[in-house]
């Protein structure tokens, strides 16, 4: 008992002042905790959804380039068909009526010359 009786009892003010601090150091801690969860989730939902986006953007934009080549393709297949047309015709044509022949099509800067004997 003589233990007891030479330690001195904390005061009160100072129990009080431990508590607060505790659970300040508690509550602190927790909002930290709940912080960093929320931003990793944050993190992964925006990555998902930039994924998403990003894979939509290059879907469309190769659709658009697929669809432009088509259009060019097209345009080619026309171009060579003209020709082909053109060049048959020629040959059904006596050779003495026909010396310079010269086929400009607006195909970018392709001009075609046929030059017969």
């Amino acid at each position: 008992m003589e233990k007891y009786r030479k330690m001195k009892r904390v005061p009160i003010r100072r129990r009080l002042m431990f508590l607060v601090l505790l659970t300040t150091i508690i509550t602190a801690i927790s909002v930290m905790a709940i912080s960093i969860t929320s931003m990793v989730k944050i993190k992964e939902e925006s990555e998902e959804t930039l994924t998403f986006h990003l894979k939509q953007n290059i879907k469309s934009l190769v659709e658009q380039k697929a669809l432009n080549t088509d259009l060019k393709l097209e345009h080619y297949e026309n171009y060579i068909i003209f020709i082909t047309d053109y060049i048959q015709d020629m040959y059904k044509m006596p050779v003495n009526s026909l010396r310079l022949v010269s086929i400009s099509m607006l195909l970018g800067r392709v001009r075609l010359k046929v030059f017969l004997r």
